[in-house]
């Protein structure tokens, strides 16, 4: 459901009659989407601020995704950041009572300082595994997720929701990593069955499909989810929006006027340009407007609205908060402290003055950063963080970005925590980025990508290797940079093809198709993510649904899809008729298909297509002409992946076991073989499940 409103007051309400659902055990997941200014964080601040009612009975806790750093996107390659932020505050929260901590034995160990976000793993882990133990009725667990940090970050979130409602407010989800956005279809998945409401907000500019792990998840068509996407107030809207700010204000229209013609109605804009005019009234005694709106004076823009209030700070104030900006939206008085080479109190006394003057910046407290406890302050709005930024010069920008990327290899060198490593990795190639140290960029690429693969995330070493290559000279060629990406990792972590991505093609239609030629061919990203909502429909019998937006997609970007994908879409289309036991749609896209393929000679293509058409002739109660064309793509697979003479022995099977019990059986057997040496364990289980 969609709701496109610029009230704050419905906004609120939408987020009210989801928390309302959580005192019958239901919740609820809220996307809040629009451009910076339109109230995303004001909305987020006032959701928060329903906690403290004593009628809702809801614990609140807040995160948000890291803002890039330059050009590097830094959140997609922080594996579950936001909700280690959200695990961590309920670890620690005063709400939850000491009696419901300890109800499902989590150890004391859990309970204390956690300076590290690896730590935040470990504790997952083992509130995950009390949980599995708590719970007896298994019907609650999902077994879903194939990552496990996912599913420990599940149970425990699931394990504190039983206690009590939450509400789990996550900002600047456009630049989240892929596994948080699992984690968040986890919870889809069952959100009817707990009490937790999720509001997300995002900018919709930066969701696309090319650089956003969120974009599969909004564009999903989930019915559990509600959209508020907000808009720029309306000029009738301005009176009220204005005496927020200017208690005795007395309506003015050309004032009004003026507003409107420069915010375009953007709250966020409009907000500054009020606070311009508390300082600077425009009103005479009686109300009167009294200056000449048309002055060059005034300000004219957004930009020069924040240069005139920041009119109060000095030149050094101004220099400060660019080095800060440095570091990012949010910094650390560790960090800062190095930039201006002053000694750690002094720092926090000049950014405590420019707080108390300007609101410019505000303290978040102490927080874990890069293995030491600091105080972290953030710039209260985006457009601040991005002025102040802007202000650097090229050298001093590149300099800034060389200064913190020294001080953070050094605790990367000095450290012998894996853990710190981990953390430090992604910030450090970040700034060595921004400071044109590629090499050192691409060695820190390398150990996110290492991490990647011990945690098993295949969306991490993806993102990895995209960082990668972007961070490499152009005299190297993307396959290239790839493979040597893949030999420095020691191996390609996302080279095991899963069993979810085998088993769609087999005639019981439980699971999804084979990305053989995604793994060989590079396929894009984009791909991998829209394909994985079409995998997540068919699962979930929602077959039409399959059929009208894989087809939407396949007929708006068939130019750039490569074979291999155009004819896992059609086919995954026919599939999905084949269950509707609509064959003549089937037949249609079957046979479209096959003119793609015909004098290709791509034989993994083909052999993909033959498994298809054995499941349509079984569906006709065709055998003889399912058995015939499978023996062809089985002679075919004998020189392909062994994923797809896994595909074709168990499809095979499913027909034989229809019509000859002891020759099924010899199939099923050798599929069985086949499935352990790629160490499948569910779809062995599936195997043998006579």
């Amino acid at each position: 459901m969609k709701i496109e409103t610029n009230s704050l007051k419905e906004q609120i309400s939408v987020v009210k009659n989801a928390i309302t659902k959580t005192k019958t055990g239901k919740g609820s997941i809220v996307f809040v989407s629009g451009e910076a200014g339109l109230g995303k964080t004001y909305l987020a601040k006032n959701a928060m601020e329903l906690c403290s009612l004593s009628e809702n009975n809801i614990i609140g806790l807040s995160s948000e995704s890291e803002v890039p750093i330059g050009k590097f996107n830094i959140s997609n390659v922080m594996p579950l950041k936001p909700f280690a932020k959200i695990i961590e505050g309920l670890i620690h929260n005063k709400g939850v009572s000491a009696q419901k901590r300890f109800a499902l034995n989590v150890g004391l160990t859990l309970l204390t300082a956690i300076p590290l976000a690896g730590e935040v793993f470990y504790a997952a882990k083992e509130i995950s595994k009390d949980w599995r133990e708590y719970k007896k009725d298994k019907s609650t667990e999902t077994n879903n997720s194939s990552n496990e940090a996912v599913t420990n970050f599940y149970n425990t979130v699931c394990s504190y929701a039983t206690k009590s409602p939450l509400l789990l407010v996550l900002e600047d989800m456009q630049w989240c990593d892929g596994q948080s956005v699992e984690l968040i279809e986890l919870f889809a998945q069952n959100i009817d069955t707990l009490p937790i409401v999720f509001v997300i907000t995002f900018r919709s500019s930066e969701v696309t499909i090319s650089n956003s792990a969120l974009y599969r998840l909004v564009n999903s068509k989930d019915d559990n989810f509600v959209e508020v996407v907000l808009k720029p107030l309306e000029k009738l809207m301005l009176s009220s929006f204005i005496t927020k700010y200017i208690s005795s204000y007395i309506k003015n229209q050309a004032f009004e006027d003026y507003l409107y013609a420069h915010s375009f109605g953007v709250p966020g804009i409009l907000a500054e340009y009020l606070v311009y005019f508390q300082k600077h009234s425009p009103f005479g005694a009686e109300g009167n407007l009294n200056i000449n709106l048309d002055e060059d004076l005034l300000p004219i823009s957004s930009q020069s609205i924040i240069t005139k209030a920041l009119e109060d700070l000095s030149e050094d104030e101004m220099n400060v908060l660019s080095c800060c900006a440095a570091e990012g939206r949010q910094f650390t008085a560790f960090i800062a402290s190095n930039l201006l080479n002053t000694d750690i109190l002094s720092c926090i006394r000049i950014l405590k003055s420019i707080q108390r003057k300007s609101g410019i910046i505000k303290s978040i407290g102490s927080q874990s950063r890069y293995g030491i406890k600091t105080t972290v302050y953030e710039f209260t709005q985006a457009f601040y963080f991005k002025h102040f930024e802007s202000l650097l010069e090229y050298e001093e920008y590149q300099a800034l970005h060389g200064l913190i990327a020294n001080i953070l290899q050094e605790k990367f060198d000095t450290t012998k925590s894996q853990d710190l490593k981990d953390e430090i990795a992604p910030y450090l190639a970040a700034h060595s980025t921004e400071s044109g140290d590629e090499e050192t960029a691409r060695k820190m690429i390398i150990e996110v990508a290492k991490y990647a693969q011990r945690i098993d995330s295949k969306e991490l070493y993806n993102a990895s290797m995209v960082k990668y290559v972007e961070s490499s000279d152009e005299t190297h060629s993307k396959r290239d940079l790839e493979t040597e990406f893949n030999n420095k990792t020691g191996g390609i972590a996302n080279g095991k093809v899963s069993e979810q991505d085998i088993n769609i093609n087999n005639s019981n239609g439980i699971s999804s198709d084979s990305p053989i030629d995604l793994i060989a061919e590079s396929i894009k990203q984009e791909f991998l993510s829209i394909r994985q909502i079409f995998v997540k429909d068919y699962h979930n019998k929602n077959y039409k649904n399959v059929i009208e937006s894989a087809d939407e997609y396949y007929e708006l970007h068939k130019m750039k899809l490569k074979l291999i994908e155009k004819v896992q879409l059609l086919t995954l289309i026919a599939k999905s008729y084949i269950e509707m036991n609509e064959l003549s749609g089937a037949e249609e896209k079957l046979k479209e298909a096959a003119l793609l393929i015909e004098g290709t000679k791509d034989f993994k293509s083909e052999c993909f297509l033959l498994n298809t058409l054995a499941n349509f002739y079984s569906a006709k109660g065709d055998n003889e002409n399912a058995l015939t064309t499978l023996k062809k793509a089985a002679q075919m697979s004998l020189k392909l992946p062994a994923e797809l003479r896994l595909m074709t022995l168990t499809n095979i099977a499913l027909i034989l076991e229809k019509t000859d019990l002891n020759k099924a059986k010899v199939y099923f057997d050798a599929s069985s073989k086949l499935t352990k040496s790629l160490a499948y364990s569910t779809f062995n289980e599936f195997l043998n499940r006579n």
